[in-house]
Parts: C-alpha cells; sequence; structure tokens
C-alpha cells in the first residue's frame, strides 16, 4: 500500500515538474520579447529626443 502511494506521488512530482519546465520557458520568451520591445522603445525615443533637440537648436539659431 506505501509503495503504491509513494509510487503516485513520485509520478505526481513529475507531472508537476513537466509542467515548471513548460513555465518556465514561457517565462523565458516572454522576457527575450519584452526586451526586444524595450530595446526598439529606448532606439525610438533616443532618436525622438535627438530631433527634438536639433529642431530646437535650429529655432534658436533661425531667430
Amino acid at each position: 500500500m506505501k509503495i503504491q502511494q509513494q509510487l503516485l506521488d513520485d509520478e505526481t512530482r513529475a507531472l508537476q515538474a513537466v509542467g515548471a519546465t513548460k513555465n518556465v520557458e514561457m517565462g523565458n520568451k516572454e522576457l527575450t520579447q519584452a526586451i526586444q520591445r524595450n530595446s526598439s522603445s529606448r532606439t525610438f525615443l533616443l532618436l525622438f529626443l535627438v530631433v527634438l533637440t536639433f529642431s530646437v537648436l535650429f529655432l534658436d539659431w533661425y531667430s
């Protein structure tokens, strides 16, 4: 009886480990996507600030 219970517990733990592995893999994919989105946002923000800076400098020079 105890051996059967231990086997069931082991099988449950194995299934939980597989599920946890899948969750970790999905989390890694989400983190990779978040890093890529952050990188493109940072590039856009930097470009926007550079254009804005040169626009202000040009308007100051033009006046």
